[in-house]
């Protein structure tokens, strides 16, 4: 009999430990990717990412890091409205900056989070030789 409370015991704190367990996940990169030979920032959307130390990104010639701290970080959490934050998947947010050598070897390559506990799922981040080009939003308006 006593057996039997012990294994029910440790199951309900397995169980426990796993439901309070948050996994690091990432929804967005934007932009999803940057010309050979630049430096920008690309802000990240994701879930329990206020832990984050790292950011790793595949193969040679991209490095990244992280720009906003925590107190950026509440302090922008603040300032969103109720229904950007209706989406937990997205609802916290950092700046990274990216350095793509000139001779990076172009394609999609795979963007990560680190923690202490771990990493993040993957996104695919391209590199691409031609810049990218942001509408104006002045400038928006459909002509017929």
């Amino acid at each position: 009999m006593r057996s039997i409370q012990y294994t029910l015991l440790l199951f309900l704190l397995l169980v426990a430990g796993a439901v309070s367990a948050q996994t690091l996940s990432i929804g967005y990169v934007y932009p999803a990717g940057g010309c050979v030979g630049t430096t920008f920032e690309v802000e990240v959307g994701g879930q329990n990412i206020k832990e984050v130390n790292g950011v790793v990104i595949s193969g040679q010639g991209v490095s990244a890091e992280i720009l906003s701290d925590m107190q950026q970080f509440k302090n922008a959490q603040r300032k969103r409205s109720t229904k950007e934050d209706a989406n937990l998947q997205i609802a916290e947010r950092i700046k990274v900056r990216i350095t793509i050598d000139p001779k990076a070897t172009l394609g999609f390559r795979d963007l990560r989070l680190q923690t202490p506990k771990g990493y993040s799922n993957r996104l695919f981040f391209e590199i691409g030789q031609y810049p990218d080009v942001l509408e104006n939003k002045e400038n928006n308006v459909f002509s017929k």
